[in-house]
């Protein structure tokens, strides 16, 4: 019986199927950890409500989770400076010893600007859920369609969440050290990177909801694109469900969601894009201190320090994949609205398809941050480029003690 609840509140029934259902499994995750500041209520499946003063709750659960890893952090560097570190090949030697700290230091700002950021646009957050629920119960024919597309995305981001979950779990616990050490690496390490990668995918979320407005218009398009021939002289023509007035109406919604998005997002994506370019850097330079320069370094040590360059990876594959998809939509919906089936002395219409292509070509910019660099394709590739080649100057400074 329990287990039946269960798989209908993660999988609802098609009929059910609604933003309410889909989103609220990983609501619950962000509450948890205090990542989105207001308490919502759904009303219907078709609108978010937000609970009164609720965001006094949410702020001193994210407060005291943030003071907790604040403490946490303090008495773990006293424990790397003060106390004997010869059986920690983690923190051998000055320069992994520094940049074990940073490291640390890294995902701690990281919280702190996230949490920041969260409370200063939390009105943006509950904004993108409306509209995506608005628009997909208003567009019953596609509506369904987009809505299963959004499921599999957070179904698979709860998926991963989990998986990472467990994996830094196994390895922090398999590790030969105190159980006080293991602690302070739970609260430093472990936690920090948790609420980094919720907030990432929570970004990865809300980034698609705003594709699942431009599949709708993708849809639409697309029904008027093709013909049914029901025989050899007839040829039935598909007409839109919607106007291309109607769909330019949800193109802009889908930009203006896709701008504040943006903007919630810039600092920790800029900090996630800098601390995981440090991460790659400095675990390299730890296996490599650790196996070539004093070869002392045990399998898991290895093991810990791969795993975790493994997990910097993955968020910019995150990001990057996040941003060349929308991308991708976009341009897509430029080529499909030149398909169109229209007659050459229809001016309005060719007038209308000429509109909404010109505000493709102007709003149809990526994601950017801070206009310093895109969220796009080649994000992976130029941080990994570059922390090889500054491992490469980094190495030829490595002294043996």
């Amino acid at each position: 019986m329990l287990l039946t609840r269960l798989r209908k509140y993660i999988y609802p029934p098609r009929e059910s199927l609604n933003l309410q259902n889909i989103f609220k499994p990983f609501y619950v995750m962000l509450s948890l950890l205090g990542l989105f500041p207001y308490s919502i209520r759904f009303l219907g499946g078709k609108q978010f409500l937000i609970k009164p003063k609720s965001i006094y709750t949410n702020a001193v659960c994210a407060l005291s989770l943030m003071l907790s890893m604040t403490l946490f952090l303090i008495f773990h560097i006293d424990h790397i400076i003060y106390k004997s570190t010869e059986d920690n090949s983690l923190t051998e030697g000055f320069m992994t010893q520094v940049n074990y700290i940073i490291e640390m230091l890294n995902l701690e700002i990281f919280c702190v600007v996230y949490y920041f950021s969260s409370f200063l646009n939390r009105n943006k957050f509950v904004k993108v859920l409306n509209t995506v629920a608005v628009w997909s119960d208003r567009i019953s024919i596609s509506g369904i369609k987009t809505l299963s597309f959004l499921r599999l995305k957070i179904h698979f981001s709860i998926g991963i969440l989990m998986f990472l979950l467990i994996s830094q779990v196994c390895v922090n616990f398999t590790r030969v050290d105190s159980l006080w050490k293991k602690v302070l690496v739970m609260f430093t390490f472990n936690i920090p990177q948790m609420i980094q990668f919720t907030a990432i995918l929570f970004y990865y979320i809300l980034v698609n909801m705003v594709i699942t407005l431009l599949v709708i218009i993708q849809e639409n398009i697309s029904i008027s694109t093709r013909d049914t021939k029901t025989s050899s002289f007839i040829r039935v023509e598909h007409r839109m469900p919607l106007s291309l007035k109607q769909l330019e109406l949800i193109y802009i919604k889908a930009f203006e969601l896709k701008r504040d998005i943006n903007k919630a997002f810039e600092a920790p994506i800029l900090l996630t894009t800098m601390q995981c370019f440090h991460s790659i850097v400095s675990e390299s330079h730890i296996i490599y201190h650790g196996a070539v320069m004093e070869p002392h370094m045990v399998l898991h040590s290895i093991m810990n320090c791969s795993v975790w360059i493994l997990y910097q990876l993955f968020k910019l594959y995150i990001l990057a994949s996040t941003g060349h998809l929308l991308q991708e939509k976009n341009l897509k919906i430029g080529q499909m609205l030149h398909s169109i089936r229209k007659d050459k002395n229809d001016f309005q219409l060719l007038l209308e398809i000429q509109h909404f292509s010109n505000l493709i070509h102007f709003h149809g910019k990526g994601l950017t941050v801070y206009g310093l660099f895109p969220l796009d394709g080649t994000l992976m590739f130029k941080v990994v480029a570059s922390a090889a080649m500054y491992l490469i100057i980094l190495v030829q400074f490595d002294k043996r003690n």
